[in-house]
């Protein structure tokens, strides 16, 4: 079944940090549920999908790691981007977020933010005295 492509951004799962990721699970007594190995094939069929459809896709992995990624990998080039080894962090999803913004700009140029109107009213001109009349104002 063909999928209605609409604006429709796959993103890969990130790279996992075992060492990382398990010491956190350490914590609350888990064991290692994910990996590395785990992730990868995720990783390529996100990709594959994205492929096959003609959709965007952002690959983490290449974001993060840099394109000729494999193991052993720079830790540090890749931990400021994963807090706890499997999730993102503050940075990481800073990149995630540039990398989505970038696919928008390019490929639905309509709907960047800057051509966009506002729906409601803008912070300048809301009137703290009457606060009901001026955010219901519909432009």
């Amino acid at each position: 079944q063909k999928i209605d492509a609409g604006r429709i951004i796959l993103l890969t799962p990130p790279p996992v940090l075992d060492a990382k990721w398990a010491a956190h699970l350490a914590e609350t007594s888990r064991p290692l549920d994910r990996g590395w190995a785990t992730t990868l094939p995720y990783r390529d069929a996100c990709l594959e999908i994205a492929k096959k459809e003609n959709l965007p896709v952002i690959d983490t992995w290449t974001l993060f790691l840099g394109p000729n990624f494999a193991q052993p990998i720079d830790l540090e080039r890749v931990d400021k981007y994963l807090g706890d080894g499997l999730h993102l962090s503050a940075e990481g999803n800073k990149m995630i977020t540039e990398a989505i913004l970038a696919i928008i700009e390019e490929r639905w140029p309509e709907i960047w933010h800057e051509k966009l109107e506002f729906v409601v009213p803008s912070h300048f001109d809301i009137d703290n005295g009457d606060l009901k009349r001026t955010l219901l104002k519909i432009r």
